[in-house]
């Protein structure tokens, strides 16, 4: 019997060393098919693939589609159709709780971009990038491309926020801890000055057209001229006219932007449709 005890008590004590010794690899693995930010950000093919992650949020047809698009629910220019879903008729008659779905779309798109934003401003000038990979079609660095990109979707998402929900919260730095996800929101005018902001500076670093050669020279990426009319847009909006004239007429005069013979060629014909016309600002503009 004492023999079986001991056996028993061995096995016992070695099955509780190997939980005390592996429980905290246990409960902090390596995170296995899942690409982290600290191996993103690491050359320059890994800087690009975030950016392109900008996009990537709006290139959702269903977020674009049944969210974004759908704020004109609550104006007479869109309607439900013969099918009647309950989120969008709520949008409709101004009847908004707190689980609407295109209300939660709508947030959680934004924030993801913003939370993507935030990281590309803070990581990307720590990359170094080789010679033949550090500047653009038009000559500037790539690094400020990026940046430029980062900071106009930023501008963007809040912008379009803050006119839908009034004060959010306003998140400026990569999050780090779960402690720093839940914030209180920020008054309206703090989240205009920090869109104002990020637009001015969007303005500065980014390139005034694309040559559609080589990855990061695409056709279709906001330009300087994007992050103009924007900053217009918004001053538009805060009813400071004489900011938004001046803006937009430096845009006028030396983007070189015209517009199309015929307003039906602004939309899609066909597959590829009629994307980056001599109107659109991320195409073609000159400096």
């Amino acid at each position: 019997m004492a023999i079986k005890f001991n056996y028993i008590l061995i096995n016992t004590l070695f099955v509780l060393g190997l939980s005390f010794t592996s429980c905290d690899d246990m409960l902090r693995p390596n995170q296995i098919g899942v690409q982290t930010v600290d191996a993103t950000f690491t050359d320059f093919s890994g800087s690009l693939a975030a950016v392109n992650g900008l996009y990537g949020v709006m290139n959702n047809g269903n977020w674009f589609s049944s969210s974004l698009l759908q704020i004109d629910q609550a104006s007479d220019d869109v309607t439900n159709g013969s099918i009647l879903i309950a989120a969008y008729s709520a949008i409709d008659y101004f009847e908004l709780v707190e689980d609407n779905s295109i209300s939660y779309n709508l947030w959680d798109g934004f924030y993801k971009i913003i939370y993507r934003a935030n990281v590309i401003i803070e990581r990307v000038p720590q990359v170094k990038f080789p010679t033949l990979s550090s500047k653009n079609s038009a000559g500037l660095l790539f690094e400020n491309q990026f940046l430029g990109e980062a900071y106009f979707m930023r501008a963007f998402s809040y912008y379009n926020m803050v006119r839908l929900f009034g004060d959010v919260p306003l998140h400026l730095n990569e999050i780090i801890a779960t402690s720093e996800i839940n914030i209180p929101r920020s008054s309206a005018t703090l989240v205009y000055t920090a869109i104002i902001s990020d637009l001015e500076k969007a303005g500065d670093l980014l390139p005034p057209t694309y040559s559609n050669t080589g990855k990061g020279n695409e056709k279709g990426r906001v330009t300087k001229w994007a992050a103009k009319s924007l900053l217009a847009d918004v001053y538009l909006t805060l009813q400071q006219y004489d900011k938004a004239k001046l803006l937009a007429l430096e845009v006028i005069q030396k983007s070189n932007r015209k517009l199309v013979p015929n307003y039906s060629d602004l939309f899609a014909k066909g597959i590829e449709g009629k994307e980056n016309s001599d109107e659109s600002l991320s195409y073609g503009a000159k400096s």
